[in-house]
């Protein structure tokens, strides 16, 4: 909406209807073990006062009816409320209370909280807790779980914003199976645009894009039209608004070597400057990525009225898209692919279809009557989509290195030596996680790696049952062996089921690190609860969750 004008809006769902306040839940108290343990202590103590209070209040009422007529020495009249059981029960009650007000410790949750308040105190004026490159000191927004931070037994971690700077940086491709970036011969970049997100410099890849290699030519269209950019334009520049860094800094690539995508023009179709050319799409439809999908797919007409499919996504994903037989450098760009993961790098495929115009119509009349349903929208979209994105022809793939935060190895290391369990969960493949895993000092060459992979329920049973016989092994001799698990994410659909999570969680808990891969953020959620609920129900350990 930013290169529109003026536009009509309509507001339907408002108040409590709108999405944010449906999905508001109250949030809940912070209490450490410590004050819930109180809590129910000083409930027990007041509980057994009341009895107290009842015994006395009830023997004070029989005593007084039974020796009411010994007791003229007090001059009680007959006709007062002090001669009435019930007044007496109820005065002698509030007496009794009172005596034993002092068996509730008020002042115990009185002096926690001072306790407390000081700790916070000494936590935001602790020098080595001071960020030093801006001065800026911890804030203690919560002083409620002090006494918990060092109870801490497991720490789960995203990686993407936590691990890394979520900052992306296009290092290396594939076009058509073969590979570009590993050569770093370009020194001088002054004659290129001056664009960010892009470490290239392989000038290997310039001298085919010069010749006018077509495979080149067709990568980097693809990068300038499979994308969801929104363009502004200051001072003359186009700007470049990404729903993602990883998205950016692919459009970024494509603008450093030549092909610029200019924005929509105004008819709305979407214009690439491709040598001394401006190729025009009209876009017809956007497949957008979920995380269930893996993938992004634009549906675009160009020039010539050819219908193309431009898609990018996992390779997990995509791979089961494409007919092998028609695209004989799958083999060579897998290969690849894992070279580039070993480097900790996050990988992408690109693939293209032409479609029929005929069955193009046919299938967008099907996909606007499954956009505009009542019941079941979204499964009827997904189930179009797939549809519609089978028999893909593999263009090439991309790298991006996704950097380190600083000290993160240091302070994961330190982690462990405290003692703490960390489990990252991930959406990169195995081969990327396991190279982060040893950057950030999560996985060391002392760990012996078991690896949990497959995708039917016999396949990860088997995967668990190898994993579990050096941990077996290691228990009978009385070695100290140690381990890190990584688990797939189609193996942890498979192993969250009973009994396969009760032995995959007997592995986990002997693992000093663990590593899921591939996961999506529900998985991550389920992980979680999972090893929440095994290990409360044993040991009552801490958990702590870090999300970026």
């Amino acid at each position: 909406m930013r290169n529109t004008n003026w536009i009509y809006g309509l507001v339907t769902y408002t108040g409590h209807e709108s999405k944010i306040m449906l999905n508001s839940v109250k949030a809940k108290p912070k209490k450490s073990k410590l004050e819930r343990m109180m809590e129910k202590m000083i409930m027990l103590v007041f509980g057994f006062e009341i009895l107290i209070c009842l015994f006395c209040a009830i023997y004070y009422t029989v005593w007084y009816e039974n020796n009411e007529d010994d007791l003229s020495y007090l001059h009680i009249p007959s006709d007062s409320n002090d001669s009435k059981g019930g007044y007496n029960f109820g005065t002698r009650f509030g007496n009794w209370i009172i005596i034993f007000s002092n068996m509730v410790p008020i002042s115990l949750l009185v002096t926690l909280e001072m306790v407390k308040f000081f700790q916070g105190m000494l936590i935001a004026r602790d020098p080595d807790m001071i960020h030093k490159e801006t001065n800026t000191p911890t804030s203690v927004q919560s002083s409620n779980l002090n006494e918990e931070l060092g109870q801490i037994e497991y720490v789960f971690s995203d990686k993407t914003g936590t691990l890394t700077q979520n900052y992306m940086e296009f290092r290396k491709l594939i076009a058509k199976g073969k590979p570009y970036g590993m050569d770093r011969s370009v020194e001088d970049i002054s004659k290129f645009p001056d664009v960010t997100n892009v470490n290239f410099r392989d000038q290997n890849f310039l001298n085919a894009l010069n010749r006018g290699d077509r495979d080149i030519e067709d990568y980097l269209l693809a990068l300038g039209v499979c994308h969801t950019i929104i363009t502004e334009t200051k001072d003359g520049q186009i700007i470049y608004n990404a729903s993602s860094p990883d998205e950016l800094a692919l459009v970024n690539f494509a603008k450093f070597v030549g092909c610029e995508y200019m924005g929509m023009d105004e008819d709305g179709r979407m214009q690439v400057s491709f040598k001394n050319t401006t190729h025009k799409y009209r876009l017809l439809q956007v497949l957008e990525f979920n995380s269930k999908r893996k993938r992004m797919s634009v549906i675009v007409e160009d020039g010539q009225g050819r219908i193309l499919l431009y898609c990018k996504g996992a390779d997990s994903i995509l791979l089961e898209l494409m007919d092998k037989s028609e695209n004989p450098e799958i083999d060579e760009t897998q290969s690849y692919l894992g070279e580039f993961a070993d480097e900790g790098l996050r990988t992408l495929l690109i693939c293209n279809k032409v479609i029929p115009k005929n069955e193009y119509d046919e299938w967008s009349k099907r996909y606007l009557n499954a956009c505009i349903a009542t019941e079941k929208r979204q499964e009827k979209m997904e189930e179009l989509q797939a549809e519609i994105e089978k028999g893909l022809r593999l263009i090439g793939a991309t790298a991006i290195e996704d950097k380190l935060q600083d000290d993160v190895g240091g302070t994961i290391a330190f982690l462990k030596k405290a003692g703490i369990k960390v489990w990252v969960l991930t959406g990169d493949k195995i081969e990327t996680a396991i190279n982060i895993g040893f950057s950030c000092n999560l996985l060391t060459k002392e760990l012996q790696r078991l690896i949990v992979d497959g995708k039917t329920y016999d396949e990860v049973q088997k995967s668990l049952n190898e994993a579990q016989a050096p941990v077996d092994e290691a228990k009978k001799n009385g070695g100290e062996m140690k381990f890190a698990l990584i688990v797939s994410g189609d193996a942890l659909i498979q192993a969250m089921k009973e009994p396969l999570s009760t032995q995959m969680m007997e592995i986990a808990n002997i693992c000093e690190a663990v590593i899921c891969c591939r996961v999506a953020p529900k998985q991550k959620a389920e992980v979680v609860q999972l090893v929440r609920k095994t290990v409360i129900s044993l040991l009552l350990k801490i958990i702590l969750t870090i999300k970026n």
